[in-house]
């Protein structure tokens, strides 16, 4: 993984910075062991590219985020080590700070490919949270960026 987050800092190109994070998001996938147990630098990096100038690793950003979500849920299912609740004792305090900064990029942002990919990933860490109160909260951020849509009259 230190690898991949050397290219993910690539400060020359944009499409360096885009395929490293593309293929964390596959090793999730498809490896989900491979989830580092130390979750809380490897979430801050994530949460640092959504901070990128290029839509594209912005958007990849949001898909390696839900994608590393799955995976420590999907981890945690196969391995029956840890309950659910274990589980949201590790990770509670990672679901609030996720989902507080995909509001916030996903209401700075009109770019559809980066909207649709949070939104993605906002759907899917909010639907394994085991925690109503993060839920309440997304939701009604949710409904103000949708009635400040509402609201908006081009010119």
């Amino acid at each position: 993984m230190p690898h991949f987050w050397s290219l993910a800092k690539d400060k020359e190109s944009a499409k360096v910075r885009y395929a490293a994070v593309v293929l964390m998001s596959r090793v999730f996938e498809t490896c989900p062991s491979m989830v580092q147990a130390r979750l809380r630098p490897l979430i801050n990096r994530l949460l640092q590219l959504l901070k990128d100038n290029e839509q594209r690793v912005v958007s990849a950003a949001c898909d390696c985020i839900s994608t590393l979500f799955k995976a420590i849920n999907t981890n945690c299912e196969k391995t029956k080590k840890l309950s659910p609740l274990d589980v949201f004792v590790c990770t509670s305090h990672f679901y609030e700070k996720v989902a507080k900064k995909l509001l916030e990029r996903s209401s700075k942002n009109s770019n559809i490919h980066v909207l649709t990919a949070a939104y993605h990933a906002l759907r899917n860490i909010l639907s394994i949270c085991p925690d109503d109160n993060i839920l309440e909260t997304a939701i009604q951020a949710l409904l103000t960026q949708l009635k400040q849509v509402c609201l908006y009259t081009p010119r």
